[in-house]
């Protein structure tokens, strides 16, 4: 997402990282120090459409615009636990609940195979969504899936998340 917002369009994820590389012995692995080959600067052009602010998510959540989608777990989207940034525990008011972990296998270390991880999303209303969590990084992950491996448009993430929705005590907060 953090590269995507900068404008890098040439970008990809090792599913699996690491260890779901090393895991099939016919890839190659180099070991001892390479040389980086030197690159020209990359230029930086911020692209909108793909963040949400605190005040756009205010305004989304005004005029119903948006669905909110929490990708934490229900403990926090309960607001039975919260991060200790957050000022308040609880969900943005009538927000959806997808913890990103549904999306993870974790005997491979990766995600789920794609009708795996679009049923997590399938009733999922249409429109316009802004992504959240504690602090941006899980929501992310969400954000990855409905918009680069679902091809969902217009979906945003909230990389302040809650962290920075609890800040501001005139902002609801919903539990239970």
């Amino acid at each position: 997402w953090t590269l995507k917002l900068a404008g890098h369009d040439s970008v990809s994820i090792l599913d699996g990282g690491w260890l779901g590389w090393v895991a099939d012995p016919a890839r190659p692995v180099e070991t001892g120090w390479q040389a980086p080959a030197p690159l020209p600067p990359s230029p930086v052009t911020f692209r909108d459409g793909l963040r949400a602010t605190a005040a756009a998510s205010a305004a989304a959540l005004a005029d119903q615009s948006d669905i909110f989608i929490d990708a934490r777990s229900t403990s926090y989207f309960e607001g039975r636990e919260k991060a200790a940034e957050a000022a308040r525990a609880g969900r943005i008011p009538g927000a959806l609940s997808r913890d990103y972990a549904q999306l993870f296998d974790p005997a491979r270390h990766g995600l789920r195979p794609r009708a795996e991880v679009s049923a997590v999303f399938e009733a999922v209303p249409d429109g316009p969504v802004i992504s959240y969590c504690n602090t941006g990084h899980t929501a992310s992950l969400n954000w990855f899936v409905l918009a680069e491996l679902l091809g969902r448009k217009d979906v945003r993430l909230y990389d302040g998340s809650m962290t920075d929705w609890t800040q501001d005590s005139a902002r609801p907060v919903a539990t239970g």
